[in-house]
């Protein structure tokens, strides 16, 4: 599924330790997915792997959605807004998708379930690519 950029971090509350993963060839056609692994106190064999069900897909053929993955601490640490790029997107325009409120949202459905979705002007940006910031 050719991992993306994995994303660690208090994603579902104040002091967790949550993992998103991104598997941008998923479905063998790009299209993109990212998983939500929370913390917990066993450990993920391939025997409970196909238990995860927290997951967001991409809806586009080609748009690899997860190739970058970012927590946006807008409004202080208890409300990150996760950031999700798909740089392939649109003739490689690129988009970048907003999830806010995380922590209290089922993390479930396809990238047009996506709080904000930013795009560029121009065909060729490539953005979404890398994502990264300060808080």
């Amino acid at each position: 599924s050719a991992l993306g950029s994995p994303l660690a971090g208090a994603i579902t509350g104040p002091g967790r330790r949550d993992l998103i993963i991104g598997a941008v060839k998923w479905n063998n056609n790009d299209t993109g997915k990212i998983v939500l692994l929370r913390e917990q106190s066993t450990m993920i064999t391939s025997a409970n792997a196909a238990s995860i069900s927290e997951y967001i897909t991409g809806d586009t053929t080609g748009l690899r959605f997860g190739t970058s993955n970012y927590l946006w601490y807008r409004d202080g640490a208890n409300n990150p807004v996760l950031c999700v790029g798909a740089f392939i997107a649109n003739a490689n325009q690129g988009k970048v998708f907003l999830y806010e409120n995380i922590q209290n949202k089922a993390f479930s459905g396809t990238s047009v379930n996506a709080d904000a979705i930013l795009i560029p002007d121009t065909a060729g940006e490539f953005f979404g690519m890398s994502l990264t910031g300060t808080t």
